[in-house]
């Protein structure tokens, strides 16, 4: 027999509204609505980072494959970017930078996730970008 609970429901300001008694999307998960833009922030702070350590050879020519491929109009990934660079950095987070430089002037929009082709990636998941 199941319990009935009275009472007022006062849920914590960073529980999202997947976990409130009564609600269709109820889980048993803790998603933390705080977190979220703290994890962006965390994100784009990488990101910058490695922008800003990248030669300035190397954002010019990254800039211009990706414009290049995405007036193909075929798909792409980070692994299509860096295999016809010459220019190399240290720090690939610089090349989110690139995309989302790309995508906030409208030249690509993201169209899912695949595999990484390099061996170095151990198959982890990179965006599929294509021009728009």
């Amino acid at each position: 027999m199941v319990e009935a609970v009275t009472g007022e429901y006062n849920a914590p300001q960073s529980t999202s509204r997947l976990n409130r008694p009564g609600s269709p999307h109820r889980s048993n998960c803790e998603v933390s609505v705080m977190q979220l833009p703290l994890e962006d922030m965390a994100r784009d702070r990488s990101i910058a980072q490695g922008l800003d350590a990248a030669k300035e050879a190397w954002k010019q020519e990254a800039h211009a494959v990706v414009e290049g491929l995405a007036t193909r109009g075929s798909s792409f990934t980070a692994d299509d970017v860096t295999d016809v660079m010459v220019h190399k950095t240290q720090d690939l987070r610089a090349l989110g930078g690139i995309f989302n430089g790309a995508r906030a002037k409208g030249l690509i929009k993201h169209t899912g996730y695949q595999k990484s082709r390099r061996a170095g990636c151990h198959s982890t998941m990179r965006s599929v970008w294509k021009g728009t």
